[in-house]
């Protein structure tokens, strides 16, 4: 029993360690969070030239869930069907007292809504967010599942000796 504990205690060990580097390997990212891999590949596509994403196309269903949580209930009482998602015209965002940044606009294309044009970097920054919260969260799981496991080993072992 002893072994088996410690042998397991190695594992949670192994996995916590490759779970917090998650962001950073993408063959574990996929299990902590499979829309983000999702949403992230439909982010590249509509930067690239192609620049448009329609229902069928990997990661627009995780980009539209993820910007239905950015919009009013009244906006979404409208209508939730998603039409495409395009790359809009891009610039310059200038911000009182800091430096001007290039922008890429998204464009979302709604049923019977008009168009709602978003910072595609903005999104993308958020998107990140939301994972780091998550990969946190598995951390701490993680973490806590090894510290009582190693009690577990130590009590065992504490009860052999006695």
């Amino acid at each position: 029993m002893k072994i088996f504990l410690k042998i397991i205690a190695l594992g949670i060990m192994i996995i916590g360690f490759y779970g917090s580097k998650a962001d950073k390997l993408p063959f574990i990212l996929k299990y902590i969070d499979g829309e983000y891999v999702r949403a992230k590949e439909g982010i590249k596509t509509l930067s690239s030239e192609k620049a448009i994403l329609l229902p069928n196309d990997k990661g627009f269903k995780e980009i539209t869930d993820f910007i239905k949580t950015k919009l009013t209930p009244k906006d979404l009482a409208k209508t939730a069907i998603f039409e495409k998602l395009q790359k809009g015209i891009g610039g310059i965002k200038f911000s009182a007292g800091k430096a001007a940044k290039p922008f890429v606009q998204l464009e979302v294309y709604m049923r019977d809504n008009p168009v709602i044009k978003l910072d595609l970097q903005t999104l993308e920054k958020e998107l990140e967010e939301k994972l780091n919260r998550k990969i946190l969260r598995v951390s701490i799981v993680i973490f806590w599942c090894g510290i009582i496991l190693s009690l577990m080993i130590f009590f065992t072992d504490l009860k052999l000796k006695n």
